[in-house]
């Protein structure tokens, strides 16, 4: 009998637990947004801030969901419970999804070179017209065949037939491309600032690389969270926007993108970030 009194005791409690809503939290299968294996799993950009966001959303059952974009915003255009926790606005995003305040930004991408031969060439300068780049004869510009640019990929696409253009596949990406920038067998590659920490770790004879600011593209970019625009969504952004707007450590907040990139343009995402996000917090 006491043992069926115990045992009716804590069934409330498990069906209280079972009943919660599951909430996904997408994390993007590249890195350093998402690190899976090696010493630093776990420790990706959008791995460390998750738990913070999850532990500020109360009454749901969470859960990792490891998806790529597309399949993530499909699920979001489905009205499933899945949240992004670091994206981009669109307006055809919004018309599908409902999004935090800014949490943080991102920088757009780079102009990325050997720093000896970024001296030579433009001495102290912090960025560069990447036409200018593709105008002098001497350069030879890597890029990856399906990456879209942005903002400047008719720029680059429009010197295909250039023999100053390498393109590699996708599936070797960013890292093949710093292996021959690194190499000397090109002279730029345009990327995302983050990459050339993450890929330095892996190689040991890195030379010493320099960025420049693209002035073709708009240098940073704030980042939210997005969840489908439903009950469930509506109740998450509802939280976090209390959580961003009076608990977000600013500081820590401030190193989980800036620990990740180069000298430069950790200079100009330092002062980025006190006009784009810290208003935001004090």
């Amino acid at each position: 009998m006491r043992i069926l009194w115990l045992a009716l005791l804590f069934v409330p409690w498990m069906a209280d637990a079972d009943d919660l809503t599951e909430l996904t939290w997408v994390v993007a299968p590249y890195p350093p947004f998402h690190i899976a294996e090696g010493p630093l799993a776990g420790k990706g950009m959008v791995d460390v801030v998750v738990p913070h966001m999850q532990a500020a959303v109360s009454g749901f059952h969470h859960v990792i969901g490891v998806m790529t974009d597309s399949r993530s915003w499909q699920e979001i255009r489905e009205g499933r419970n899945v949240c992004q926790p670091a994206v981009l606005k669109t307006p055809e995003r919004e018309r599908v999804a409902v999004f935090s305040e800014a949490g943080a930004i991102v920088p757009s991408m780079v102009l990325i070179m050997r720093a000896e031969q970024k001296q030579r060439l433009f001495g102290k300068r912090k960025t560069i017209a990447l036409r200018e780049v593709l105008e002098n004869p001497t350069l030879r510009i890597g890029m990856i065949t399906e990456r879209a640019y942005g903002e400047v990929d008719s720029m680059l696409r429009a010197q295909h037939n250039s023999e100053r253009l390498i393109q590699v596949s996708n599936n070797y990406g960013p890292l093949s491309l710093l292996r021959m920038l690194n190499s000397g067998r090109i002279d730029a590659v345009v990327e995302y600032p983050w990459i050339v920490r993450y890929v330095a770790m892996g190689l040991s004879d890195m030379q010493s690389l320099s960025t420049m600011g693209i002035d073709e593209l708009q240098p940073f970019f704030r980042s939210y969270v997005a969840c489908p625009n439903t009950d469930v969504g509506r109740e998450v952004i509802r939280q976090l926007n209390v959580w961003i707007r009076t608990q977000l450590p600013l500081d820590a907040n401030r190193r989980i993108v800036g620990d990740w990139l180069d000298p430069d343009t950790l200079e100009r995402y330092q002062a980025a970030y006190e006009q784009m996000i810290a208003p935001v917090t004090r």
